[in-house]
């Protein structure tokens, strides 16, 4: 099993594997301020031991350190692609511009305070290539500190390997785990027919849900990514769903919304979006109205 030590070296240089023109993978990095945590993770990726791809950042207008901090990654690596919106876009838009900018067969997103073992994406693209129906490949995860040290794992509850994709799309649905799957390694095109991140709360239990319609994932049970737990995640800077949802999408012109009305529309539009049978179809449509059901008093 991989381990990762809290503290990193130079970033090392990309390997003759490394490849001038369209790269196999793309890595979408949306930060804001994010000069605490952002070294490490950069580091984190370029050591990856599977070479052959290019680290996207988009900056959503940083005001510290983060700009100075990506342009020097940029000068010393050439699959380091660095932009920095004019304005802030919102979580949203941030990533959304992301994955506009990719162009590898695979993508997965990257956060400025997570890390990941160097055989993560080695190991997740064995899967995808050995596996063609597979359409999403994630791993284990460690929750550390602010210091890196580890706090707990994350353990896998959902039925995402079921060959059926209704009983995959029901346990993904759920809102009693903590979306795990979505730091995972996507096929490209499969997640470009999704909505991918959409402007509201939750759009990514959404929108790993929709993949599992698609087709199944794999969880390894090695622990090759580390998911940071610090005092400024913005889970705690935004802890209702409204005001995630104007943090998320700061164009919104009214503090009214309807983030779990939203969710169910996304889901139902899910299920018409994606090919299925007709008893297929039938049986996603009962499995939402017994979603509905369950959190009718959220609705309400």
């Amino acid at each position: 099993m991989d381990t990762l030590d809290a503290t990193h070296g130079p970033a090392p240089a990309p390997d003759s594997g490394a490849k001038a023109e369209r790269p196999r993978v793309s890595i979408g990095l949306p930060v804001y301020n994010g000069e605490r945590y952002i070294v490490g993770s950069i580091e984190s990726l370029l050591g990856q031991t599977f070479s052959d791809f290019e680290l996207i950042i988009c900056d959503n207008g940083s005001t510290d350190r983060t700009e100075e901090i990506c342009r020097d990654f940029c000068s010393r690596d050439p699959r380091v692609r660095y932009q920095r919106n004019p304005t802030n876009l919102g979580v949203f838009g941030n990533h959304a511009k992301c994955f506009s900018l990719a162009t590898g067969e695979y993508y997965f997103w990257a956060a400025d305070d997570d890390l990941r073992a160097p055989t993560f994406l080695e190991k997740c693209i064995a899967v995808l290539e050995a596996e063609p129906e597979v359409v999403l490949c994630y791993t284990a995860i460690q929750v550390i500190d602010e210091d890196g040290a580890p706090i707990d794992a994350l353990e896998q509850r959902v039925d995402c390997e079921n060959p059926d994709p209704v009983a995959r799309f029901e346990s993904l649905m759920r809102m009693d785990y903590r979306i795990e799957p979505v730091m995972g390694l996507f096929r490209t095109r499969a997640l470009r027919a999704t909505g991918a991140h959409g402007p509201y709360p939750d759009s990514d239990r959404v929108l790993v849900a929709e993949m599992g319609l698609r087709g199944p994932f794999r969880r390894l049970p090695e622990t090759l990514f580390y998911r940071r737990d610090h005092s400024d995640r913005s889970i705690r800077a935004h802890p209702s769903r409204h005001e995630r949802q104007l943090w998320m999408n700061p164009g919104q012109r009214t503090r009214l919304a309807f983030p779990y009305h939203r969710q169910l529309f996304e889901y139902l539009r899910s299920i018409w979006k994606v090919p299925l049978t007709l008893a297929q179809r039938f049986a996603a449509l009962r499995t939402l109205s017994r979603w509905t059901w369950q959190h009718r008093t959220l609705l309400w």
